[in-house]
């Protein structure tokens, strides 16, 4: 299978892909950041569009 898209944002570290809504049928955003720790790249999951109501603003204050 192969790796889904990843979609850039105005923020740096901060990028998002497109996944199924839990309980629907719409696609919603789920974003993730990325950061350099003790020199290694970290991505990690920051939230969904909207179970979690995450926006790309939200998950720069959550990287920073």
């Amino acid at each position: 299978m192969p790796a889904q898209k990843r979609y850039k944002t105005k923020y740096p570290g901060v990028y998002y892909i497109q996944g199924k809504a839990v309980g629907a049928k719409k696609t919603e955003k789920i974003y993730y950041i990325a950061f350099r720790k003790n020199g290694k790249l970290i991505e990690e999951k920051a939230g969904r569009q909207f179970q979690d109501d995450m926006t790309p603003a939200r998950a720069a204050g959550i990287r920073s």
